[in-house]
C-alpha cells in the first residue's frame, strides 16, 4: 500500500502540471473559463486558481489587504 501512495504523489505532481498547462494553452487560445473547466473536468473556481497560480490549501495562500487584513 505505501508503495502504490507513494506512487500517487508522484503522479499528482505531473498530472497537476500537465493540467495546468492545459489551462493555460486554452486560456491563451481565447477559451472562455467556463469551457475551460468543463474541458478539464474541474470548476470554474479551480480554473481561476490555476490561471492566478494559486495551488493547495486555503490555509497555506498569502493574505492580501482584501481579504480583511488590518495590518496595512
Amino acid at each position: 500500500m505505501s508503495k502504490v501512495m507513494a506512487d500517487q504523489v508522484r503522479r499528482n505532481r505531473t498530472w497537476q502540471k500537465e493540467r495546468r498547462e492545459m489551462v493555460l494553452t486554452l486560456k491563451a487560445d481565447g477559451v472562455s473559463f467556463r469551457k475551460i473547466a468543463e474541458r478539464v473536468g474541474t470548476s470554474l473556481g479551480t480554473v481561476q486558481d490555476i490561471l492566478r497560480g494559486h495551488s493547495g490549501s486555503w490555509k497555506d495562500r498569502p493574505k492580501s489587504p482584501a481579504d480583511g487584513d488590518a495590518s496595512s
